[in-house]
């Protein structure tokens, strides 16, 4: 269930060119697109967080609400039937809605493909250290790569307006941590 950028950003690279390019420019790529990946996945989470605590905010709040009207007016009277009319279905519309979306299940998938791309990163990371045997460090980086692969084919889409949204967080924080 993956973007097509989330498995671009694998870099499907074959391993003639792992064999040519195993230096530090591939390993920067890597390192580059798996943090695009984190904070991707990381904003994901919280919008999809944020939706199904707006959602269950507005359902339990509406059924309180309902409760309070109920006690409060009388049944009889054409308003107090539109009140609890209205209240009914903002909280039915509201509940359906988060249990359909199931947005706090894509949250936490979210949030667990981000951890799992960090933890490619620390592999890139330690791949990165000078003084290992070429052959190890071939097979260690075909290892990331096929793991990479994986992931990406494991990862819940993300769409291209949450992705858009990291990258302009990301960049915004580097500007402001320039200036500084």
């Amino acid at each position: 269930m993956s973007t097509g950028s989330d498995h671009e950003a694998s870099g499907s690279v074959g391993e003639e060119v792992i064999s040519s390019v195993a230096g530090p420019a591939l390993l920067l790529e890597w390192d580059r697109r798996l943090r695009i990946n984190i904070d991707t996945h990381n904003e994901a989470e919280r919008h999809y967080s944020n939706w199904d605590g707006v959602l269950g905010t507005v359902s339990v709040t509406s059924l309180v609400l309902l409760a309070v009207t109920a006690g409060a007016f009388s049944l009889n009277t054409g308003s107090g039937r539109a009140i609890l009319l209205t209240l009914t279905l903002i909280g039915s519309i509201a509940s359906a809605l988060q249990s359909h979306w199931s947005l706090s299940a894509t949250a936490a998938q979210h949030r667990i493909a981000a951890r799992q791309y960090a933890a490619l990163r620390r592999a890139v990371e330690s791949i990165s250290q000078e003084g290992e045997d070429e052959t190890i460090r071939r097979a260690r980086i075909m290892e990331v790569r096929r793991q990479w692969d994986v992931m990406a084919s494991a990862s819940p889409n993300v769409s291209s307006k949450i992705r858009t949204q990291a990258k302009t967080k990301k960049r915004d924080q580097r500007l402001l941590r320039d200036r500084i």
